[in-house]
């Protein structure tokens, strides 16, 4: 792990601070590495590209994403409290280091640029994850519903809802922005499971963010 210089305004994380916020950074990027897999897989299934369905998998991989819900539940709290520990130019100091390293995402320029200017994005960070916290059973339930539709041998719409996703890559991006601020990178850990996790497992939700309807549902939903 390297330290960098902490920006002005940045608290000083602990090692169990960082690797609480690392751990919390994996479980987003679990979920929506699990999603895109159910998705994709689902999607054939309904194109007819699916010879015989795998239903005990589809059933398999729905019972690890609701796992994986239930574990964002146990640390997005803690997460929301650390990123909201940060001042603002911190954060933005962070978020600038993870673009500078991870090379150019709409993401990372729509939370850096006009449309958030004059906006706290301490504010923005910690709205998502809160926005998380007070959805996250919901979203449990709606995949629930779905399980019951495999159960009886039919195909159920894929995806978690996509304001639940874009959300989630905010909140994602927040906490790992949180451990930049800090002086925090990781050479291997966070970059390979965080700086490619975050947005490769988000696909074209964070690489093609305005054309995937992103910047409208969180707008819409953080106010």
């Amino acid at each position: 792990m390297t330290i960098l210089d902490v920006p002005a305004g940045a608290r000083p994380l602990t090692i169990t601070e960082s690797a609480y916020l690392l751990q919390a950074s994996e479980r987003v990027v679990s979920l929506l590495a699990l999603d895109e897999m159910w998705s994709v897989y689902l999607m054939a299934a309904q194109e007819s590209r699916v010879a015989d369905v795998d239903f005990s998998g589809l059933l398999g991989l729905s019972e690890r994403m609701l796992d994986g819900l239930a574990e964002l539940a146990e640390t997005g709290p803690g997460a929301a409290y650390f990123v909201s520990s940060q001042s603002d130019e911190a954060l933005i100091a962070g978020l600038q280091r993870l673009k500078d390293q991870y090379g150019p995402a709409e993401l990372f320029d729509w939370l850096l640029g006009d449309d958030f200017a004059g906006t706290s994005l301490r504010e923005v960070f910690l709205s998502a994850w809160n926005w998380i916290r007070d959805n996250i059973d919901d979203e449990s339930a709606i995949l629930r519903g779905k399980r019951e539709i495999l159960s009886t041998g039919n195909l159920c719409d894929p995806d978690l809802r996509l304001r639940f996703k874009c959300i989630l890559v905010v909140a994602g991006i927040g906490a790992v922005a949180a451990l930049g601020a800090a002086g925090v990178v990781a050479t291997l850990g966070v970059g390979a499971v965080v700086g490619l996790g975050v947005v490769a497992a988000a696909g074209t939700t964070a690489l093609a963010w305005k054309d995937s309807g992103c910047g409208g549902e969180v707008r819409t939903a953080l106010g």
